[in-house]
């Protein structure tokens, strides 16, 4: 897919966050997968030379894409693909749960277990991008932090399974940022969006990246963040 270089995968690349990821791991001199379902979104950018677009419904089809599957090296794998609908308990339905568990954590399971030997290959770093700190019990969205909670889980064994192989698992917990999807999910339980009261997408991005940055003896397993 690409000549040389360092390589980042990034999923959920169309929305706030994976959008600014994209373009702030394209400025760290990555080549880019970038993942999403929505290719008319990457219109902009598609024409960038270390810019490879890729189609994937994560809540639809269970499969990962052969064009992943056969990449040979990743330096950096980011999960940053989330949904998060308003729903209570008593109007949960199997369906309704399966796709959220399909997006949020069963496709980032499957997208690792396929690309674990490109990672192993070069030491990569897997980034999982989990939900705020400290959410507990939030009405309405018992499927949205069962997937996130499981998801912590997920990286925690993994961190363990890959410790021999020099694979870095970290995840990444973020305060409000300033994305539709939060204004959505706001809106969603009554509330109100004041995007000047979030983090931005931008600079949630940088830090997130900020992750990759760390010395040959140590690097950071959980970070949160939040607005000053």
């Amino acid at each position: 897919m690409f000549d040389q270089g360092k390589i980042a995968v990034v999923t959920g690349a169309t929305g706030g966050i994976g959008s600014a990821l994209v373009a702030e791991l394209l400025g760290r001199d990555f080549s880019v997968v970038a993942i999403g379902r929505n290719l008319e979104k990457f219109a902009e950018v598609e024409s960038h030379r270390q810019l490879r677009v890729v189609q994937w419904d994560q809540g639809q089809d269970g499969e990962v894409p052969q064009e992943l599957s056969s990449l040979t090296r990743v330096d950096v794998l980011v999960h940053n693909a989330g949904i998060a609908p308003i729903r209570t308990v008593a109007d949960t339905t199997t369906t309704g749960l399966a796709h959220i568990m399909s997006v949020n954590l069963i496709s980032a399971a499957a997208l690792t277990a396929a690309l674990l030997g490109a990672l192993r290959a070069v030491r990569g770093h897997v980034v999982f991008v989990s939900s705020s700190p400290g959410l507990r019990g939030v009405p309405g969205w018992s499927g949205y932090m069962g997937s996130k909670s499981a998801l912590k889980d997920l990286a925690d064994s993994l961190r363990h399974e890959e410790r021999n192989s020099g694979v870095k698992v970290t995840t990444v917990f973020p305060g409000a940022v300033a994305t539709d999807l939060l204004r959505q999910v706001r809106e969603g339980r009554g509330g109100q969006y004041h995007p000047d009261q979030c983090v931005s997408a931008f600079s949630a991005a940088k830090l997130i990246a900020m992750a990759l940055d760390h010395p040959e003896d140590g690097y950071l397993t959980d970070v949160s963040f939040t607005k000053p």
